[in-house]
């Protein structure tokens, strides 16, 4: 059962990451996991690099990971639970900037390797069987019904 697995699984946290454990584990009903991480890292190649060492489970973005996964080195959990897709990039400036030559081949840039990371993302998987559930932003635990700002 994946969900006793990571009830039973060493957690390794990204505290940077748009979903973590504390939201991930009760939104796919795995209750009573441990959730006292004994890796916490600001570095998502951290994480990873320590999972890929056989160290815990990380929760991490599919494009992040993507190398790692498609050469088997990481290996999703379980076709048990979705794959959560949410928006990765902000393109942050003045909106009379958006005219601008330098400014505007890098919005068109960005939103290139967007659809690239995000179509090979759901190719793989689609080929693992994954299901893929968006949701438009990230929870980074919730008090009040309120996001709440990352430490």
């Amino acid at each position: 059962d994946p969900r006793e697995q990571l009830r039973q699984a060493r957690l390794i946290d990204s505290v940077k990451a748009y979903f973590r454990w504390d939201y991930w584990l009760p939104r796919n009903g795995v209750q009573g996991a441990r959730m006292t991480y004994p890796y916490r890292f600001d570095r998502s190649s951290m994480s990873v690099q320590l999972a890929k060492d056989g160290a815990g489970v990380v929760l991490e973005s599919t494009s992040i990971a993507f190398e790692d996964l498609v050469s088997g080195a990481l290996v999703p959990v379980s076709t048990q639970f979705d794959v959560i897709e949410f928006p990765g990039y902000w393109l942050v400036c003045p909106s009379r900037h958006m005219n601008r030559r330098a400014v505007r081949l890098f919005s068109e840039w960005v939103s290139r390797v967007g659809r690239r990371d995000t179509d090979r993302a759901r190719d793989f998987m689609s080929e693992f069987g994954l299901r893929i559930s968006f949701e438009r932003r990230p929870h980074f635990g919730l008090r009040d019904d309120k996001p709440a700002a990352m430490a």
